[in-house]
């Protein structure tokens, strides 16, 4: 039977970073949630790369969360699932999480909401090269982070499982990593890695 524990974070505040540390991907699964969205949208002829899939119509993208959420309860084994709670685009949130998504993922064991200061998150924004990132003010951070916890709140309450917090500071790597797997041994019940 698979469990998820579902990680989110505005872009930019270093959860894919901290998702690919050697010491998680050796006792986790792990898996993004936006590759298999993108796969889905490219054989689609939506999209051609993954920003442009915040930008297609919401009809769409309910239909490629609908489609790509298929694909998520034939996964074993304790998995991290790397997604977004919301996505933003010109003042339109959009769920990245949706109940659709959750009712499939029914193992759903904990939520991680990995932030970081204003100013670390737009200086990685900066430094990605690989990715078409907006450097955003801090109000518009601001709403997005209320946004996304409020969206986790409300879902932790709803199915009556934890939601963990943790700061990614810049240059504490090894220490986040240590946060991560002690509240994903939690969540999945585990005595810690």
């Amino acid at each position: 039977m698979p469990k998820f524990l579902i990680v989110i974070g505005s872009p930019g505040a270093g959860k894919t970073t901290i998702l690919s540390s050697r010491r998680i991907r050796e006792n986790y699964k792990v898996v993004n949630f936006g590759d298999i969205l993108l796969d889905i949208a490219i054989k689609k002829k939506y999209v051609t790369n993954r920003d442009q899939i915040r930008y297609l119509p919401h009809s769409i993208s309910t239909k490629l969360q609908t489609e790509a959420a298929k694909h998520v309860p034939k996964m074993e084994g304790n998995t991290i699932l790397d997604t977004h709670a919301s996505v933003e685009e010109n003042g339109r949130f959009s769920p990245g999480i949706t109940f659709n998504l959750l009712y499939v993922m029914k193992h759903t064991v904990g939520f991680v909401y990995i932030d970081a200061s204003n100013d670390e998150i737009r200086d990685r924004r900066r430094r990605d090269r690989k990715r078409k990132r907006e450097i955003e003010s801090d109000l518009i951070l601001d709403r997005q982070r209320s946004i996304n916890i409020a969206i986790l709140s409300y879902y932790s309450s709803s199915l009556n499982i934890p939601l963990y917090i943790i700061d990614n500071v810049e240059g504490r790597m090894k220490q986040t990593v240590s946060a991560f797997l002690k509240h994903a041994a939690d969540a999945f019940d585990e005595a810690e890695k």
